[in-house]
């Protein structure tokens, strides 16, 4: 298991993460930092001196999935053109928000599938692997619903632990890391407040990590901690908490 942090939109941040962790997680797009507004040559400067391997978040305030295939493909264009981007920098998974339009519109739900699919195809092409989050306490489908989905296009999954307890709360979500957990290649840890994506350090709110992680207790993949702080203490903090959670001993 390796762990890491998000810095957000702010990749000068990289110099500031402990050298604990095994990578960081950048956000790119149009409403987080763009492409060429990235200096490629410092970024991958802090990366080689902290040792970290780097993961990418892709845009998430667009829907993946409309009913409209020009939108579709357009999409499918500048995720093509970002995942590029993100190769070069040495990237080796990216994470997407697998939004639609009308989540009850099953033709909707079908052209989703048609995305996921060609997401992870374009990927491949770049060598990154993408993992698809879930995010069904907003604009997409139920977990559950989108696993299913993810199964079958033999795609990896991001199980983000606040958007799980926001949705379906505790023991509905256990149930889902026991029955989906193997579809599971990267983990967005943060601890949040029932009905809200608070993103709060690791045992400052109501998740119980430890019933979570006992489900999935094999797991052998990335956690991310995508806290909204930038404080070095509750990144080790919260990496010590998770790891404690995983063995049972929190």
């Amino acid at each position: 298991m390796e762990f890491g942090v998000s810095v957000g939109p702010m990749p000068e941040k990289v110099k500031d993460v402990p050298e604990e962790f095994d990578f960081v997680e950048i956000s790119i797009g149009e409403k987080e930092i763009k492409p060429e507004e990235i200096d490629e040559k410092s970024l991958k400067e802090d990366l080689e001196e902290k040792n970290f391997d780097l993961v990418i978040h892709l845009p998430f305030r667009q829907p993946v999935s409309t009913g409209v295939e020009e939108l579709n493909q357009a999409l499918v264009n500048y995720f093509d053109r970002l995942l590029q981007f993100s190769a070069d920098l040495g990237a080796k998974k990216a994470v997407v928000h697998p939004n639609i339009r009308e989540e009850e519109d099953e033709r909707q739900v079908e052209l989703l599938e048609e995305q996921i699919e060609r997401i992870k195809w374009l990927g491949e092409e770049n060598n990154i692997e993408v993992c698809f989050e879930n995010v069904g306490q907003f604009d997409t489908l139920e977990m559950f619903d989108l696993a299913e989905i993810i199964g079958e296009a033999e795609a990896s999954m991001c199980f983000d632990t606040g958007h799980g307890f926001a949705e379906a709360g505790q023991e509905i979500t256990e149930t889902f890391l026991e029955n989906e957990g193997e579809k599971i290649s990267h983990i967005h840890a943060q601890d949040t407040r029932e009905n809200e994506d608070l993103h709060l350090p690791v045992g400052s709110a109501q998740i119980d990590f430890e019933g979570f992680f006992s489900k999935i207790s094999d797991f052998d993949g990335t956690v991310c901690l995508e806290l909204f702080t930038s404080d070095p203490d509750y990144m080790l903090l919260s990496k010590k908490k998770v790891e404690k959670a995983f063995a049972g001993d929190s």
